[in-house]
């Protein structure tokens, strides 16, 4: 393991978001066994297939694609970590979303990069290491 994928940037692949092509490239090129998603991201992801918000046939596609990478429980020490990132995000007054903030925590957890385009929020999160592939 080594990237775990926030919810974003599958949504992108998902909505052919603009520079999609460069996260599924990037996607095709990681070995499968290296990416996973938080028990986090798989609850957002899902969320929205079921209610189907995001149509029918979008959401065939992202079921597709959430299909292809294990998810990893949010376990005691994730939440943890991600407990004590939200106090000091809070307290520096730089707080960012609580589904963001366990993603986060969860992969500081584990030691894993974060791949997002959300990057001015999980920029706030010391320590936390990022990728945005839709810059690569």
């Amino acid at each position: 393991m080594k990237y775990m994928l926030d919810t974003n940037v599958l949504m992108h692949i998902v909505n052919f978001n603009t520079g999609y092509r460069r996260i599924i490239k990037r996607i095709q090129r990681t070995e499968k066994s290296d990416m996973v998603l938080s028990a986090i991201t798989y609850f957002e992801l899902t969320s929205k297939i079921i209610a189907a918000k995001i149509g029918r046939e979008k959401a065939e596609t992202l079921a597709e694609l959430v299909g292809q990478f294990k998810v990893l429980p949010f376990n005691g020490k994730a939440a943890m970590e991600s407990a004590r990132l939200f106090v000091h995000l809070e307290r520096s007054g730089r707080k960012i979303g609580e589904r963001d903030t366990m993603i986060a925590g969860h992969a500081k957890t584990l030691g894993l990069i974060c791949v997002t385009n959300n990057t001015q929020e999980f920029d706030r999160v010391p320590g936390l290491k990022i990728e945005d592939w839709l810059a690569a």
